[in-house]
């Protein structure tokens, strides 16, 4: 049987926030990694830290910063001050010596609304309370309200709380209001009749120094860890040329076997990453990860105490049988470790046949 193993670190984000460099090259990095921003508004002036190649912490020589995004923000050259232009995001970017390295700029509307989850994936007769965040300059956010499906043989919403109750298999707009300002998004209702594989599906959003917005493939297996026991791991996954370039993954210390909430917590990347642990073969505790790569450059993140893993919906189907359910946890950047801006936080849902008892470790 195939042994289940820890996919490396996998489509880049925002993977030189934080460039510190090899040994004997300038290293640079721009403070706060993260500005946010209204629309109008414009920020402090960033700080450098700069090392030299002799890794000595020296007055940078003179920096210049430039917006790779104009649209959204103009950068002063000479100061890295911020106008926020438009809404959006996009990379800062600082260079000093030889050495550049980015901030991440977010800017709001002077209201906005904003779909936490933009799609979703539900089986037929399943509910999720749709994440929703408003934010309006100076405060005093207006409360959310939803539009009633008009596809109500796909969806139905209560209004004031955005709770979705699936009804049947199709794809339908939802709409989001605070006061003048919306946001869409997208309900997919799947009916799974058998345990294809290939039916599997996910979307997954990650919001921090990493932004995506991200359909997947997804699967969900019940293997025998080390000892014969059942443990759980949902595994959902983008691929190119056959490659994984980005996961969002959990695992669960038992066997799923019925509808469940189970808490999310913490590894560290010295259990995750040593020789002598196997975190899937011998699990600490339930935890889960995020990962993506490209362009020659890898980011992953690590669970920290507090998320939360929900199987809602549990159904037979031919050969086996179909989970629904969601995950959100905030995990911590590997190459920000000991950076509270290094923190993430991956939110998602999925509807995926159940491979049970089929694999194992070793």
């Amino acid at each position: 049987m195939r042994r289940l193993i820890l996919v490396p670190a996998l489509a880049v984000g925002l993977s030189a926030c934080h460039d510190l460099g090899s040994g004997g090259t300038p290293r640079i990095s721009v403070h706060p990694l993260v500005d946010s921003l209204f629309v109008g508004d414009s920020s402090a002036i960033p700080t450098i830290t700069f090392v030299n190649p002799a890794g000595d912490t020296v007055p940078p020589p003179a920096v210049r910063w430039q917006s790779l995004v104009p649209t959204i923000f103009h950068a002063d050259s000479l100061t890295g001050r911020v106008r926020a232009l438009a809404p959006g995001f996009g990379l800062l970017a600082a260079t000093a010596g030889g050495a550049t390295s980015y901030a991440l700029i977010v800017v709001s509307k002077t209201l906005d609304v904003t779909m936490l989850l933009d799609t979703v994936y539900l089986l037929p007769a399943d509910t999720l309370t749709l994440p929703v965040q408003v934010v309006k300059k100076g405060g005093g956010a207006p409360a959310p309200w939803f539009e009633i499906s008009p596809n109500g043989a796909i969806y139905t919403v209560d209004s004031a709380t955005g709770r979705i109750t699936a009804v049947g298999s199709g794809v339908a707009r939802i709409v989001v209001h605070a006061d003048s300002v919306t946001d869409t998004g997208e309900v997919n209702v799947v009916q799974l009749t058998d345990t294809t594989k290939s039916a599997g599906k996910a979307y997954f959003t990650v919001l921090g120094t990493i932004i995506r917005h991200q359909q997947a493939a997804v699967g969900a297996t019940n293997y025998l860890r080390s000892g014969d026991t059942l443990t759980f791991q949902l595994d959902a996954f983008v691929t190119s040329s056959g490659v994984h370039v980005q996961d969002a993954a959990t695992t669960i210390r038992q066997a799923i076997a019925d509808t469940g909430t189970f808490v999310i917590d913490s590894i560290s990347p010295a259990e995750a990453f040593s020789r002598t642990a196997d975190p899937v073969c011998h699990p600490p505790r339930q935890w889960a990860y995020y990962a993506t790569s490209g362009g020659g450059s890898t980011i992953t993140a690590f669970s920290r105490p507090g998320g939360a893993f929900a199987i809602s919906k549990y159904v037979p189907v031919t050969g086996g049988f179909a989970v629904g359910g969601r995950f959100t946890f905030n995990a911590q950047r590997t190459d920000l470790y000991a950076d509270p801006q290094g923190l993430v936080t991956v939110r998602g849902t999925f509807v995926a046949p159940l491979d049970s008892g089929t694999a194992s470790c070793h």
